[in-house]
């Protein structure tokens, strides 16, 4: 984050956010009732852990956390074992959570250094706060490896970010080897990182068009076919933490949206991906980190600095009430058994 040569009051506000955010996702971890038929992917990395635990960095006989090349995370989960066996998997998600949390605190308090970087201070608390109150709670729990993966990659770029074709290159390979599904967001950062919008635009589109027509044609993937599609049926489907972006994004930026035409654009390529993925849900994975991160930070860019500054009052409203309801959520969570 920009140093100042004082704590600015936006900035304060956003780190408390991202610590509170931070704990709550750690805390939640402690409230699910795990189980194998809905936290199957969990278990698949608890036991694999345990593997490792007796057999250090044998990672060529561990299935379960991807394959070739998919070799970083087997890695950095064998040098955790080091601890040894652990008989409680709540207790192994929260120590491997602590890895993906600390790539992550890492990076939102350094994303000016990759995107939006003529951002002021207040501009950039702001921006934070938003960013810090929609992290998931369940983040780690189901998707492990693909959040790893994003953070990890975030990182990477904002290390080698002063090493021009190095940088794209390295984080780029750090990805494919970490999970190579999300290579999507390759192509995110490339267009966004360069202001190339547009460009970013028919890039979603193109993905879109191609899960359609791949999905249909060798029918891979059981899916409701696009001629049947029932919105309202499908609803329980969309991307939750995408819509409270949207949403968000749309008050921040008031009524006239619809007379810019960048944020126009914007919010129907939302619309398209609230479509397509309620159809297609593997598609949110994809997509990895598109609901709560990409979507936050292309539409704040699109707003500008100057509204968001002058949405101050609405900013700090709507992340005061996204946290709140996040702590109800884990308040309530504790209350009974929560399966995630």
């Amino acid at each position: 984050m920009r140093k100042t040569s004082y704590i600015n009051k936006q900035i304060f506000i956003g780190y408390s956010f991202l610590a509170i955010s931070i704990l709550s996702s750690l805390i939640y971890i402690f409230s699910i009732d795990f189980n194998l038929s809905n936290n199957y992917d969990s278990f698949n990395y608890f036991w694999g852990y345990n593997y490792l635990a007796n057999n250090f960095f044998d990672i060529g006989e561990v299935k379960t956390f991807g394959r070739f090349p998919e070799f970083i995370y087997p890695l950095v989960l064998s040098a955790l074992s080091i601890l040894g066996k652990l008989k409680d998997i709540k207790i192994y998600t929260f120590i491997s959570s602590l890895i993906t949390f600390a790539f992550l605190l890492f990076s939102y308090l350094n994303i000016d250094k990759l995107y939006n970087k003529n951002f002021s201070a207040d501009a950039l608390g702001l921006q934070l706060q938003m960013l810090a109150v929609l992290i998931p709670l369940g983040l780690t729990v189901q998707v492990s490896r693909q959040s790893f993966a994003l953070y990890l990659f975030l990182s990477v770029l904002i290390i080698t970010r002063k090493i021009k074709y190095f940088s794209s290159f390295f984080s780029s390979l750090i990805l494919i080897c970490s999970h190579y599904s999300s290579i999507s967001l390759i192509g995110i950062n490339y267009f966004y990182r360069n202001k190339k919008l547009l460009f970013l635009a028919f890039y979603f589109i193109f993905i879109f068009a191609s899960f359609n027509f791949l999905i249909s044609y060798f029918r891979t993937y059981e899916s409701t076919l696009i001629n049947d599609f029932n919105f309202f049926s499908r609803f329980i489907f969309l991307d939750k933490y995408f819509l409270t972006s949207i949403l968000s994004l749309l008050i921040i930026r008031g009524f006239k949206f619809f007379l810019d035409k960048r944020f126009l654009i914007f919010i129907i390529i939302s619309l398209m991906y609230l479509y397509f993925s309620s159809v297609y849900t593997i598609l949110q994975r994809f997509l990895y980190g598109i609901g709560w991160f990409w979507v936050l930070l292309i539409g704040l860019e699109i707003i500008g600095e100057n509204k968001i500054i002058r949405s101050r009052s609405k900013i700090n409203l709507i992340t005061l009430l996204i946290l709140i309801a996040k702590l109800y959520i884990l308040i309530q969570s504790f209350k009974g058994n929560y399966t995630y």
